[in-house]
């Protein structure tokens, strides 16, 4: 085992534990509401890009002289945004089911056409164009792709396993 500068003081260490009065809540009612509306206004963002790239929303995107400009590529951190981001818009009730299912299906649908392919391994690539461009980035990101799992977990959980989910991730 390689030596350890200061053995003794890491050895002495110990954690401390806090218990909370959990009878002592706050206002859940209001706290629900706080973030419903903070999560409606997180939604505009996706809202307003929809229709841009067939249901699926870059990252990054400005307005510039009233017109919105974007990122014209799609990492598997933002695809975890964005099933995130739907999961949370459904289930605060901003969006109804048809609205939560059509981007959800273009995400999975786009997932599972574009691959980083290397020896015997299709994997999610570090990213994909949304529109005529295209990428000068090759390969795959391991920590967008651990984001993109969890998130696709939390839709997949959140849906009871009605999406592809399962399938999608097992043929990478």
């Amino acid at each position: 085992m390689p030596h350890m500068y200061n053995y003794e003081l890491v050895r002495s260490a110990r954690a401390q534990a806090q218990v909370f009065d959990t009878a002592k809540r706050p206002d859940e009612d209001g706290l629900k509401d706080k973030v419903r509306e903070d999560a409606a206004v997180a939604w505009q963002y996706f809202d307003r890009l929809f229709e841009r790239h067939d249901h699926l929303v870059t990252g990054t995107a400005w307005e510039i002289g009233g017109n919105i400009e974007g990122w014209p590529f799609l990492t598997m951190w933002d695809m975890g945004s964005f099933f995130s981001a739907c999961v949370v818009a459904h289930k605060a009730g901003l969006i109804d089911q048809k609205a939560f299912e059509a981007p959800v299906m273009a995400g999975l649908e786009a997932l599972d056409r574009h691959r980083f392919k290397t020896s015997k391994l299709n994997l999610p690539p570090v990213d994909f164009p949304l529109g005529r461009m295209k990428s000068e980035l090759v390969g795959y990101d391991s920590a967008d792709t651990g984001r993109l799992l969890n998130c696709l977990a939390i839709l997949d959980r959140y849906t009871n396993g009605v999406f592809p989910v399962e399938d999608l991730v097992k043929s990478w």
